[in-house]
């Protein structure tokens, strides 16, 4: 997908707006007065002069009696800024958080894809965008935007950790295999550089280094990698103490007792087996020095 000209689709917005504006009301003071907006503002947006926000557009889109949503796909020239033709982030997640509400994910998706494909994409604008996706889309295939931004971003920062913890996420709920190990393998350097206070999209504030140690946790346990999952089960009381996070530190030790017991196990069978093999080799092996003899 090419980079749309933004100044020709608010130039095409504006124009339909107007249009309806003259057919359905008496002139543009009667317009803004059922909009509840300023004369003067609903002139600027108008005339090009001023951008229009989501809120604005869907009071004007219910004022001329049409569903809400309208007018979304002329929406995207509202999201690059006019003087260097840069996309706005905060922007474009708003755009997209409204068009799954919605139930345009098909746009949601365009202005993801425009964003990946945009020559003046920022690792920081990729990062808003998919935060939005993977907290109001989960379907959605997020995969190919947290590679991207763990690309562009190209250092270790908060966004590309962050990045990598949810490429190991997405990785997990696909299955066990080569690609979730990789993208393990990848995290776990940097895991203790998770946030410890990080606010999502939502709202919410979590603590991101505990819920990772939690899902590594889940990983060896089905892999049953006994050895890793002791080492991170320890890591993760550490953290927990340090948090003041009880459930977190229950978390812990449950896993801890559960990786030392089949260790032990292990151990034991180990001893037994080769008990076993010493009990049944029967007659000894000859050697070169019995032969000889």
């Amino acid at each position: 997908m090419k980079d749309p000209d933004p100044n020709l689709i608010r130039l095409h917005l504006r124009q339909e707006l107007k249009r309806l504006i003259l057919e359905k009301f008496e002139g543009q003071s009667h317009f803004a007065e059922v909009c509840q907006l300023p004369e003067p503002k609903l002139s600027k947006i108008l005339n090009g002069k001023q951008f229009i926000s989501l809120d604005e557009l869907d009071t004007m889109t219910e004022a001329l009696g049409l569903p809400k949503g309208y007018f979304y796909q002329l929406f995207i020239g509202e999201c690059f800024r006019q003087t260097d033709g840069r996309l706005y982030p905060e922007k474009c997640a708003q755009f997209i958080r409204k068009c799954l509400e919605q139930g345009k994910d098909g746009l949601a998706h365009e202005l993801f894809a425009l964003t990946l494909e945009s020559k003046s994409k920022s690792g920081y604008s990729l990062f808003i965008q998919a935060e939005e996706f993977y907290h109001s889309f989960s379907e959605a295939d997020l995969l190919p935007y947290y590679e991207e931004i763990i690309e562009v971003e190209g250092r270790i920062t908060d966004l590309m950790v962050i990045a990598y913890y949810r490429r190991f996420l997405l990785q997990f709920q696909k299955g066990i295999g080569w690609r979730v190990a990789g993208a393990l393998y990848n995290l776990l350097p940097y895991i203790n550089l998770l946030p410890e206070q990080y606010t999502e999209i939502t709202g919410k504030t979590v603590n991101l280094k505990l819920d990772a140690y939690r899902q590594v946790l889940h990983y060896f346990q089905q892999v049953e990698e006994w050895d890793e999952l002791l080492h991170y089960a320890k890591e993760m009381e550490r953290w927990s103490i340090q948090a003041e996070n009880d459930q977190a530190y229950c978390e812990a030790m449950h896993y801890q007792f559960q990786a030392k017991n089949k260790l032990e196990n292990m151990e034991q069978e180990a001893i037994r087996s080769g008990q076993s093999e010493r009990g049944n080799t029967g007659t000894p092996r000859m050697t070169p020095q019995d032969v000889a003899v």
